[in-house]
């Protein structure tokens, strides 16, 4: 299993750096909820998490606006 945050994006759906990958969900989530606002701070809005290349979840706002 290969679980990764794929794809974190700005508003007009750009790419934002290289996408993480974990071993587990739990890891991949865990690392959301403690960089989500580097990542926001670093001009992403968005984040999507994948495993094997399918979308668990996501996109998912950074922002409470959403």
């Amino acid at each position: 299993m290969d679980v990764a945050v794929r794809e974190v994006r700005r508003q007009r759906g750009r790419p934002v750096g290289d996408p993480e990958e974990f071993t587990t969900q739990g890891d991949a989530e865990s690392w959301l909820g403690e960089y989500w606002r580097d990542l926001l701070d670093g001009g992403a809005d968005q984040a999507t998490l994948a495993e094997d290349g399918t979308t668990v979840y996501g996109p998912m706002p950074l922002n409470a606006e959403g």
